[in-house]
């Protein structure tokens, strides 16, 4: 009778630890990519409609924010209560435009996009994003990507750190869900990086060249502001 309990026990041991690891191990092999069209993603209505109560996150450095970025934020500041933009800070680090600044940028972006400012809102937050994000009783976190096969890679120790991090590092809480959205198809050759690139231009004396070059990859009414924090 002892023996049978004991093993009871121990079975019920070892399926507490090791259903959660094959579920958590299973979003990290099998992440859950948003494909576009976003809107033609199959959900019933009531999901839909249980969507609008959600808070949601979506982090990236937006070094600087792009047209790309904000048609995921318009997107789902439709489709959603709150989306919270998160700035990621390192304070031991040195930014060529600070954390800060971007956070400023980013919002004058989100207002020329038409975008509600009432569903949005901006934050520079240091430390592990996951447990700002519980702290504000977010439900899903999102990560913008061009396609997996082409930025997954990049994208696995960030996913690790945010599927096992409340495990690990505490406070010992399921782990939100993370959802990588990939950008329209017409944006996938635009990049933060390429932006601060052609930044070389004006340092060369062509500001006219960058200005007309922006239209297609910031909103019209902050160019100038992209160019006098980028390219100075």
């Amino acid at each position: 009778m002892i023996d049978i309990s004991l093993s009871t026990v121990a079975l019920s041991i070892v399926l507490t630890i090791a259903v959660p690891s094959l579920i958590l191990l299973h979003r990290l092999y099998f992440p859950n990519v948003l494909t576009y069209p976003w809107n033609d993603c199959s959900q019933d209505p009531d999901s839909r409609k249980k969507d609008k109560d959600k808070t949601v996150l979506f982090a990236g450095s937006f070094n600087p924010a792009h047209n790309g970025h904000l048609a995921m934020v318009k997107y789902l500041s439709t489709r959603y209560k709150e989306v919270i933009l998160v700035i990621g800070m390192n304070p031991n680090k040195t930014y060529q435009v600070s954390p800060s600044d971007r956070a400023v940028l980013l919002e004058k972006m989100v207002s020329a996009s038409g975008i509600s400012k009432s569903r949005v809102r901006v934050e520079v937050i240091s430390g592990y994003i996951w447990r700002y994000a519980m702290a504000q009783n977010v439900e899903i976190l999102f990560r913008g990507i061009r396609t997996w096969e082409k930025d997954g890679k990049d994208e696995q120790a960030l996913h690790l750190l945010n599927t096992w991090g409340p495990v690990v590092y505490g406070p010992l809480k399921w782990p939100i869900k993370t959802i990588f959205i990939e950008g329209q198809p017409k944006y996938e050759a635009l990049s933060s990086t390429l932006i601060r690139n052609r930044c070389s231009l004006v340092k060369r004396g062509n500001r006219r060249g960058i200005t007309l070059s922006m239209h297609d990859f910031v909103p019209k009414d902050t160019i100038e502001e992209v160019i006098d924090a980028y390219c100075s």
